[in-house]
């Protein structure tokens, strides 16, 4: 309600001390939504000024506060030693809220900004520091020499702050590239130094082809951090790939350069081979990357995905499931193959199932089989066979059989001794209506179940049982029916018909083969 009245302007001018006074308010939330209504209200509430300065020693309001005086510049600016004296308070984020502050309020506050740069060798505030520096743009370029020379001094704290600061300066940075290019191979500094070139437009195209002779660097760090700053220089292309697939072999850079290739789609589709070669190292992290960058491949990358499943399957197993999975769906592959595997990731982990069901019914594309396998194994206590239709319930155990050829092995026990109780319990469901029809299904099912599962079997065997009891009731109920019907005709035809009479009572032959019959 309160940010619907900031949105009325004029209208709301009548309210503006009731709003005002909800700052009094014992509800945080209350007094941080009246701070946004008066800020929205703008020239209408600047007269609050003075009530809303005394929220920025308030931890949990002070940066809404700090958002509200930004918009008032001059009229603020004689609040700014108030400000400026919360840089000395002992609670580091009043502090930082001071900082914050100053930096919203650009030209007015600029006279702070060496103070500020002090600021950058506390471990806590310098990255606020370096944000408030951003702010004051051109005032703060001015300060660029003592921001340099701040990179070669030894506290890490500085170093960072002032390369932060230098990235959030942009244009007004761009003459000490240099400077930065350098600490790429910094060990401490060289992601700091990527972030801040990535915020310089128009990187010279010879400090590009710098920072890639660092990806052949004999250092992983150095080759990582170039890599990184060619990712968010958008630096990167298709004659990068030989190199990006070397990283990928690498257990320390892997993980970076299966980012950048993703990246490049097409560029890379000559190189699959060679990434899904990298499935079998011996290096489970090698494995991750190159699983990776399958997956963010997507479909060309299609005809790898039974080596993909393969190392869910090994002795040594580092790869979690739902990496393989994730990549799966990226690629959009799925089939009853590997949807064991899901299975068992259900089974290890039980609070993972409906991510795994979400992958699995991505991946298929509205597969039948693979629905149906989700419906009934991927969602424990959803789908009970006492809920199914007759039809539902044959569906399931048609799927349910060609899943049982993908388990064989120990390592499947566990998703088989799912699959033959669900067997077992679908088979014998109260809507299950058998017929002769069905039998050579149910007996395939027996045939799995027999040596390991006999109890599933033995239910499955007596609904077999029961069905050809029936069917041969039905046969012999038939033929007595057949048999009533034929005599009824003969006695009714018998007086009426001598054609009647000379079959069956003048021909000795048929009354002694009938007597025989009987």
């Amino acid at each position: 309600a309160l940010a619907a009245l900031g949105k009325l302007d004029e209208k709301s001018v009548n309210h503006v001390h009731e709003i005002a006074g909800l700052l009094q308010d014992t509800d945080v939330n209350v007094k941080r939504a009246a701070v946004k209504t008066l800020e929205q209200l703008g020239e209408y509430s600047r007269a609050y000024i003075p009530e809303i300065m005394k929220l920025l020693t308030e931890p949990r309001l002070g940066f809404a506060a700090a958002d509200a005086l930004g918009q008032w510049d001059e009229a603020v600016e004689i609040h700014i030693p108030e400000i400026t004296a919360l840089l000395e308070h002992p609670d580091w984020s009043v502090k930082s809220i001071g900082i914050y502050t100053l930096g919203l309020l650009g030209e007015s506050s600029k006279a702070n900004i060496p103070q500020i740069i002090r600021l950058l060798k506390e471990p806590i505030l310098y990255s606020s520091a370096a944000s408030a520096l951003g702010k004051w743009g051109e005032a703060a370029a001015e300060y660029i020499p003592e921001l340099t020379a701040l990179l070669k001094g030894a506290d890490t704290y500085s170093r960072e702050g002032a390369l932060m600061t230098l990235g959030n300066l942009g244009q007004f940075a761009k003459g000490h590239i240099p400077e930065i290019v350098k600490l790429l191979t910094d060990p401490a500094m060289g992601y700091s130094a990527a972030r801040a070139l990535s915020k310089i437009d128009g990187v010279p195209g010879e400090t590009i082809t710098e920072i890639k002779l660092l990806l052949s660097d004999d250092r992983p760090g150095v080759r990582m951090v170039a890599l990184e700053a060619m990712i968010l220089l958008n630096a990167l292309s298709e004659e990068d790939v030989p190199v990006l697939v070397e990283m990928l072999g690498n257990r320390e850079t892997g993980y970076v350069a299966a980012g950048a290739l993703g990246g490049l789609g097409k560029a890379v589709e000559d190189y699959l081979d060679e990434i899904a070669d990298l499935l079998e190292d011996d290096d489970p992290s090698v494995n991750f990357a190159s699983v990776m960058t399958l997956g963010e491949l997507g479909e060309p990358a299609n005809p790898y995905t039974g080596r993909i499943l393969k190392t869910l399957t090994r002795d040594r197993v580092w790869i979690e499931p739902y990496t393989v999975f994730e990549a799966l769906s990226k690629i959009g592959t799925a089939d009853i193959d590997w949807f064991k595997e899901l299975i068992l990731w259900t089974q290890k982990f039980p609070s993972q199932a409906n991510s795994a069901r979400w992958y699995a019914h991505m991946t298929a594309g509205g597969d039948p089989d693979i629905e149906t396998l989700l419906k009934w194994l991927a969602a424990p206590g959803e789908n009970r066979p006492e809920k199914a239709a007759f039809s539902e319930i044959k569906e399931a155990l048609t799927v349910l059989k060609q899943l049982w050829g993908y388990t064989d092995g120990p390592r499947y026990t566990p998703v088989r001794d799912d699959l033959a109780d669900l067997i077992a319990d679908l088979a014998s469901a109260p809507a299950a209506k058998w017929t002769k029809k069905d039998l050579e299904m149910l007996k395939s099912h027996i045939s799995d179940l027999k040596s390991a599962y006999p109890n599933d079997a033995m239910v499955i065997e007596n609904i077999i049982g029961s069905i050809e009891k029936t069917h041969w009731s039905i046969i012999m109920g038939k033929a007595w029916g057949i048999h009533a019907a034929f005599w009824f005709v003969l006695i009714f035809l018998y007086p009426r018909s001598t054609i009647i009479q000379a079959i069956f009572f003048w021909n000795p032959y048929l009354r002694k083969m009938m007597g025989l019959g009987y």
